[in-house]
């Protein structure tokens, strides 16, 4: 049986630790009770923790950053160069329709 991964991006992050945004009780209650494993990349760490530095603070991106580093809140897919190549040629370039 195949297991069932919840990808989070950097909006349902960002509500998670801004408990002044609409959704933060909603992002902490979600994350808080799921069953299922979350996963996130590189690229979703770099943003998050950028807008969190910007809007709240360098200390609480720190803190989440080190959080999401050691993967206690999700497993941290590290994007690579082939990763993106793969993407690029898979995706982006190919005929849409």
């Amino acid at each position: 049986m195949a297991v069932s991964l919840i990808f989070v991006d950097t909006g349902a992050w960002y509500a998670y630790v801004d408990a002044s945004d609409a959704h933060h009780l909603a992002a902490v209650q979600f994350i808080n009770t799921l069953t299922e494993p979350l996963i996130t990349s590189s690229y979703i760490f770099d943003e998050t923790v950028t807008l969190i530095r910007m809007h709240l603070g360098h200390h609480i991106a720190v803190q989440f950053g080190e959080r999401l580093r050691q993967e206690k809140l999700a497993k941290l897919v590290r994007i690579t160069d082939t990763d993106e190549q793969k993407a690029w040629v898979g995706d982006f370039r190919a005929p849409s329709g």
